[in-house]
């Protein structure tokens, strides 16, 4: 591919060559755009990438970019999250790209495409791209595309599914409310919104929306279907929420149920919840069925059903089609009861865990915005790093409470006086050198000795070097090493500190020259995959 010239509002540390569907960016160089959007600002371009980071939660993709429509009908790369130097990432699409085009015809559904072939309209920009996933997320507003996502990669080379393309909705609209707010468009139609998958199928909203199961949780729910409905002996799993008069139902199934099976199994399902709408309305009851592929067909079914949560106002109900006679449909229900269950407790705990963080960081958030925008930029780095070393769930989500903590004893010294002070002195540093110590305090007392663990210890040194207690490599807590790096990296690139920041590059190579001495290596080494 032959090089080309980038415009010179430097966004991603990138090169930019010419590809089949418009400029990529590559090793070497900052990718820009030849056309600034009007009113984009810092400020703006941090909102949208709050957004865009979610794809990283809750899909699980290792990349996300977005693109934005400017003046002349170029859709240009306008924030990213995930990719590298060695990544390839379309700088611009013109209005005629098979990006564009393919964005355009899947209207407001975002489409996995887990090779090539299955996206024949932009393989070729996929091999020059160098990668074989993707999720493609259109931005509609009224009759008007603005703009779309490029999602790449889940991690552990997973493949993307159709829960993912469920929380990609979410976010899209998510997205929309944001463009629309923003004032870039101040043309578009009054009445113009994302047309969503939940506003055709209003169970699916109250299934996000609801206490019992948020957004987070519904990928991993839809993900639980999908694998139960392949296990052997079994012919199809359905889970249904019902919620203010209306209900949705999801079905996995090895054979796609005909209209008379689906009336059927609403009728069934409308049995079990108390509230439900009429189950022969299409509107106030939809049904997303999909086929998975599954260990063999059962010649004769019998079903198996229970409700599963319930909750003032809300219910969900599962069941389960096997052979007849067979004790499959009992024990994929009792499996299917106990991972929602868990699911649940897991989410609670999540939810009440993040905003208790909220409140304890408050009064500094109040005074100090820069501290929360640090806060959160550490909360993000440190979940990304767990993830990358392999941690399971409840670490991961640990390690993002403790990165977004990892400050909170500052709320008790003299901010005006320390936070971001340039030229601190020996008193400053003193003073300063009581934080993390202050936040184990904190911590304890609010019952989070984990977070507060890694808190107390997010200044020690690999070497030994550091404080309060001078421990030395392994004797670190390890969430405290990843929080440690996270911190440092973001200093070292905010426009926020309190020091000239530097391009990633530049920062990552500042902490691979401190690797062995002030940072964990191996911690060091996943900074370099995931930025």
């Amino acid at each position: 591919m032959e090089q080309t010239g980038c415009g010179a509002d430097a966004t991603v540390e990138v090169r930019c060559y010419t590809g089949p569907s418009g400029p990529l960016a590559g090793p070497g160089r900052r990718v820009g755009v030849t056309a600034v959007l009007p009113g984009w600002n810092p400020e703006m371009e941090r909102r949208f990438k709050e957004l865009l980071y979610r794809f990283l939660e809750e899909v699980h993709s290792t990349k996300a970019a977005l693109y934005l429509l400017a003046e002349d009908g170029r859709y240009l790369l306008v924030t990213q999250y995930g990719f590298g130097r060695r990544d390839l990432l379309a700088a611009e699409f013109p209005p005629r790209a098979a990006m564009v085009q393919l964005a355009r015809h899947l209207r407001t559904r975002p489409k996995a495409f887990n090779s090539p072939g299955e996206a024949r309209e932009i393989a070729e920009y996929l091999e020059g791209a160098g990668t074989a996933r993707i999720l493609l997320v259109p931005l509609y507003t009224g009759s008007r595309l603005v703009g779309f996502a490029d999602v790449r990669d889940k991690g552990r080379r997973k493949v993307f599914t159709p829960a993912d393309e469920e929380a990609a909705t979410a976010i899209a609209s998510a997205l929309v409310a944001l463009v629309r707010s923003s004032g870039l468009y101040p043309d578009l139609e009054e009445s113009g919104t994302q047309e969503t998958v939940h506003q055709e199928r209003p169970g699916t909203s109250r299934i996000r929306d609801a206490r019992l199961l948020d957004r987070g949780a519904l990928p991993f729910l839809l993900g639980t279907v999908e694998r139960l409905a392949a296990l052997p002996g079994v012919g199809a799993v359905a889970v249904t929420l019902a919620a203010d008069g209306q209900a949705h139902t999801v079905v996995r199934s090895v054979a796609r149920p005909g209209a008379d099976a689906l009336n059927t199994l609403r009728r069934h399902q409308a049995s079990l919840l108390a509230g439900a709408p009429d189950p022969a309305s299409e509107r106030t009851w939809t049904v997303d069925a999909a086929v998975v592929e599954g260990a063999g067909d059962t010649p004769r079914e019998m079903a198996a059903s229970r409700p599963l949560l319930t909750e003032d106002g809300w219910g969900l109900a599962g069941t389960v089609l096997g052979g007849l006679g067979s004790p499959v449909p009992e024990t994929v229900l009792e499996i299917l009861a106990r991972e929602v269950e868990m699911l649940r407790e897991a989410r609670t705990a999540i939810r009440q865990s993040r905003r208790l963080a909220k409140a304890l960081l408050e009064p500094g958030e109040q005074r100090f915005p820069e501290l929360r925008h640090h806060s959160e930029a550490v909360s993000r780095l440190a979940w990304r790093l767990a993830a990358d070393l392999g941690e399971d769930d409840r670490t991961i989500e640990t390690a993002a409470l403790a990165g977004w903590l990892h400050d909170v004893g500052m709320r008790e010294l003299d901010y005006e006086r320390l936070y971001r002070h340039p030229q601190p002195g020996p008193t400053e540093r003193r003073l300063y050198a009581r934080h993390p110590v202050i936040g184990e305090r904190i911590l304890s007392e609010a019952g989070l000795p984990v977070v507060a663990e890694a808190v107390r210890h997010h200044h020690e040194r690999w070497d030994g070097g550091g404080y309060p207690d001078r421990l030395r490599g392994d004797a670190i807590p390890k969430l405290a090493r990843i929080v440690h790096v996270a911190e440092v990296y973001d200093v070292l690139t905010s426009d926020g500190s309190y020091r000239r920041p530097v391009g990633r590059t530049e920062a990552l190579g500042v902490l691979r020259s401190a690797a062995g001495h002030q940072f964990d290596p191996e911690v060091v080494r996943a900074l370099g995959n995931v930025v």
